[in-house]
């Protein structure tokens, strides 16, 4: 990051607070899950317009009510952060 602010500290710290509160929780991925990796970016636009016409990239909308990013970046009701949650894939680890 080039030029990190407070709001980014606060974000990180607002993780991290959620990650020591949850050690009972992990993210539970199957083994008949298709895994596929999603980014997000909206740098240097140019290039990456390249990369979609090249087929490299394919680039689809993502609705506001399913960022899934706004569970660990936001202070949500708990119900919204509950679903999210959910859609993460977190849930509580069984007991070791």
């Amino acid at each position: 990051m080039h030029k990190p602010t407070t709001d980014h500290l606060q974000s990180a710290k607002r993780v991290l607070c959620y990650l020591v509160g949850t050690t009972t929780h992990g993210i539970f991925f199957a083994a008949k899950n298709e895994l596929t990796l999603h980014g997000f970016s909206d740098a240097d636009y140019h290039f990456i317009r390249g990369q979609i016409q090249n087929g490299a990239l394919r680039v689809v909308h993502d609705n506001t009510n399913d960022q899934l990013v706004d569970a660990l970046t936001k202070p949500l009701p708990r119900a919204r952060f509950l679903n999210l949650r959910d859609k993460i894939g977190i849930a509580l680890a069984p007991p070791s």
